[in-house]
């Protein structure tokens, strides 16, 4: 029996140094990679994080990314949306920021800084990112739709109108487009408007 377990003691050793020279190997291999290279290996690995909702674990391959290329607007606009997810906005104002100075016709930068100032209630600075974000994409329904919110909570409800209508004309599905456009008519009196406008919200839904 002794021998039985010595001989299972001397396999496992056997085979737990070849694992430990075959990691060394890889060590090795991976130093010697371009920065540059080791860079999109934790792109990869942060888009892959991101995806699953590991956002601390997104947030560091991201920001290891972008000390080595800190021109990659994409990791820093990934790196602005796993700090929202995060619940950490001042840092994704910060990511969003950088991934718009090196790229200044990054729409979805311009469109996720302005999520943050619209939950901030900062209308000024809300308003002219989803500006912004529509100049650069006008396909944007969602964009759209964000700035007709700015514009009903600060009561510029015929402004409110013409962006629920945009919306609605770029993606006629969405059920809160029409909802919101119902809304925005009843606050200036256009009551036969806004009961067409729940209708078909309810039909939507």
């Amino acid at each position: 029996m002794k021998s039985d377990v010595s001989y299972g003691v001397q396999v496992m050793l056997l085979y737990a140094d070849k694992l430990v020279k075959k990691l060394v190997s890889l060590y090795r291999q991976l130093v010697q990679l371009d920065p540059m290279d080791v860079a999109k290996i934790h792109e990869n690995l942060g888009e892959t994080a991101l995806r699953n909702g590991a956002y601390d674990a997104a947030i560091s391959h991201f920001r290891k990314v972008t000390e080595v290329d800190p021109a990659n607007a994409e990791a820093l606009y990934n790196l602005g949306v796993a700090y929202q997810y995060a619940s950490s906005s001042e840092d994704a104002i910060e990511s969003f920021r950088k991934a718009i100075e090196v790229r200044p016709e990054y729409g979805d930068a311009y469109y996720s800084l302005g999520m943050i100032y619209l939950e901030r209630d900062l209308a000024a600075e809300a308003m002219r990112c989803f500006q912004r974000a529509i100049e650069l994409d006008s396909q944007n329904a969602d964009a759209h739709y964000r700035l007709g919110i700015v514009y009903d909570k600060q009561g510029e409800y015929p402004s409110a109108v013409t962006c629920f209508q945009n919306a609605i004309e770029l993606t006629p599905q969405v059920a809160k487009y029409h909802q919101r456009l119902g809304y925005a008519y009843e606050s200036l009196d256009q009551h036969q408007e806004a009961v067409e406008c729940f209708k078909t919200a309810m039909e939507l839904e």
